[in-house]
């Protein structure tokens, strides 16, 4: 049974950063001179003065930290987008904002000091609660962020930046349809300008791709794009380009999902935008990766890394783990992989970063069950339950029960099983996740296969093909037409089993990645000896030797010549029987397959006399 696999950005890293408001703190870049606190807060306040625009970067502007410790990462990027905030549509002086930074020794006392003011200055709740919120989220203290802004909607329902955030937030929880509600509603706000329609233009395509509708999101993305080009905003419009770019890739159109990445990356780096550029080059790694060019794959991830590392960004540096676990794992590098993890993992928790650390479990959980580690992957499982249920993040929470599911099933607790992975396919079905649902029902066809139901576990296939069908996700569909076909040939249904093989065939030939069509090849075309089609399984044989033989894949080499060495024989074609079976057992004996090694001999013994010779 194979459950959904987890990848560390299910959406592109670009994607991510383009949703301005607390996804990720900004961390600065560790200053090089030795200096006491006080100075640098004193530098800090003078360059805050001197940002004049909104999407200014305050890492570029201001370029320091305040003694890299965890309670000041974000504060700086608060106090710049407050100020310009107050700037621009309040018009109050941001100088109790200076104050405020220059006395404060951690954000704890920072939020004190803020409830202080909101205490002794009602008429400023609205502002103050703003900085709080801010402030907050930034300083990875989420429930602190939530509680601010209840109170701003509370004190103004019609709060742009508050409606925002809860935007946001819901689209972090995978509530893609939530969030673009609340999107939706924004962009007839009384004060939406270009720049504010650009950004909710570009969340709301990215709920539309969360839920697959792709040409939906492609037409917000492009309007996106053209009205922060128009504003001279390349960060913006290099964000829209990489959103552009993943819907390329997802309907497989490597070519152009290239070029959007590769324009996205130009745009960040022509206005030296250096973050972004870290979410490009996991992009063009991932689609490099699809292509089979792992060394391109691995110098883009080089490429991130280096600029995380330069820059000190945690965040980023887990994600490029995570992302290089994947590619990693692809490439048939599982242990690589689960070391890559291990580094997301410690990262996480070094910073206090309760939600990579569950996905970085998570996801280093299925490399281990994957890899048969049944216990290991277990363990990891159990420990996240606990905090995943206490993020309430209904997908994590989905993802962590489907795994102890594939755990159940492995140990032949089928019931268990069942009540798992039907729990995982409910919420997956309640957020919109048709990937997740699909992976999910192809879970249970294999588990009610176990009681016997057989009825039950066809519906359940079909059910996950008419989902691939309709979100284009060829490689599931590939995979479970696979699946049916063996399972319709296990109830005696050849005819049909052999049309799923066909289809599953079809589909892998669409995918990028050929190694496993020589296997299907190889698959049919056992169906079709049976079914008494020699011709045409020798034939489909012939192209899954000539692959397995092109990708030396010695199991390939070994399995394929030993049913062309029994269709030979059926064709009394003696001499070439001997060459394949002998072949047959070669291989099977360089891989330590004990079976094929027998199956060849003992055809090589209903040989006629001299057949060998």
């Amino acid at each position: 049974m194979r459950l959904p696999r987890f990848t560390a950005v299910g959406l592109p890293l670009a994607i991510l950063l383009s949703v301005r408001v607390c996804i990720a703190p900004v961390v600065f870049a560790q200053d090089s001179e030795d200096r006491s606190r006080s100075e640098i807060i004193e530098q800090l306040a003078d360059e805050l003065w001197r940002i004049e625009t909104y999407e200014t970067n305050a890492l570029a502007e201001v370029g320091l930290t305040l003694e890299n410790s965890l309670e000041y990462r974000g504060i700086a990027r608060d106090c710049a987008s407050e100020l310009v905030m107050f700037q621009r549509e309040s018009g109050n002086d941001p100088e109790d904002l200076i104050k405020i930074l220059r006395e404060t020794r951690s954000v704890d006392h920072l939020i004190t000091l803020v409830d202080e003011r909101i205490a002794a200055q009602p008429e400023s709740a609205l502002r103050l609660h703003r900085i709080r919120a801010e402030v907050a989220s930034l300083a990875y203290s989420h429930d602190r962020a939530t509680e601010s802004v209840v109170e701003i909607l509370e004190l103004d329902p019609t709060d742009f930046e508050a409606n925002y955030w809860i935007g946001v937030n819901a689209l972090s929880d995978g509530q893609s349809v939530d969030a673009r509600e609340r999107f939706e509603e924004l962009l007839a706000h009384p004060h939406l300008d270009d720049a504010r329609r650009a950004r909710l233009l570009n969340n709301i395509g990215l709920s539309f791709a969360m839920q697959r509708e792709f040409a939906r999101a492609e037409d917000c993305y492009v309007e996106a794009e053209y009205l922060m080009h128009d504003l001279g905003r390349h960060a913006a419009a290099a964000a829209a380009a990489a959103n552009l770019g993943f819907i390329y890739q997802q309907r497989r159109d490597y070519d152009e999902a290239l070029a959007h990445f590769e324009r996205a990356l130009w745009l960040n780096q022509s206005c030296d935008n250096l973050m972004d550029q870290i979410g490009d080059y996991h992009n063009l790694a991932v689609v490099r990766s699809i292509l089979g060019d792992a060394d391109r794959a691995s110098r883009r991830l080089g490429n991130a890394l280096y600029l995380c590392n330069e820059l000190d960004l945690p965040i980023a540096r887990i994600v490029t783990y995570m992302n290089a676990s994947s590619i990693l794992r692809l490439h048939a590098s599982p242990q690589e992989a689960i070391e890559a993890l291990q580094l997301a993992l410690e990262s996480a928790e070094a910073i206090g970063l309760t939600k990579a650390a569950i996905d970085a479990r998570l996801q280093l959980a299925d490399v281990k069950l994957d890899e048969g580690d049944i216990d290991g992957g277990h363990e990891l499982v159990m420990q996240v339950m606990p905090a995943a249920k206490e993020t309430g993040n209904q997908a994590r929470i989905a993802k962590a029960s489907s795994l102890l599911g594939f755990v159940a099933f492995m140990r032949g607790e089928y019931e268990r099983a069942l009540e798992l992975v039907q729990k995982a396919r409910s919420l997956r079905n309640e957020l919109g996740d048709l990937d997740g649902v699909a992976s999910d029902d192809v879970a249970l066809a294999h588990i009610y296969s176990s009681f016997g139901r057989d009825e039950e576990a066809e519906q359940s296939f079909l059910s996950a093909i008419r989902i691939s069908e309709s979100i284009g996700d060829i490689e599931t569909l590939a995979s479970t037409h696979s699946a049916l076909s063996s399972h319709l040939y296990a109830n005696d249904r050849l005819v049909e089993s052999i049309e799923m093989a066909e289809k599953a065939l079809d589909n892998y030939r669409q995918l990028p990645d050929k190694s496993d069509i020589a296997l299907h090849e190889l698959m049919l075309a056992v169906l079709l000896v049976e079914q008494g089609e020699l011709q045409r399984a020798e034939l489909l044989a012939l192209w899954a030797l000539e692959f397995a033989e092109k990708d030396e894949f010695n199991y390939g080499i070994a399995r394929t010549s030993l049913l062309l060495g029994s269709i030979k024989i059926q064709q009394k074609e003696y001499d070439r029987a001997c060459a394949y079976l002998t072949t047959a057992q070669e291989f099977s004996e360089k891989i330590g397959d004990d079976e094929g090694v027998a199956k060849a001999k003992d055809h090589l013994r209903e040989l006629p006399d001299g057949a060998c010779d």
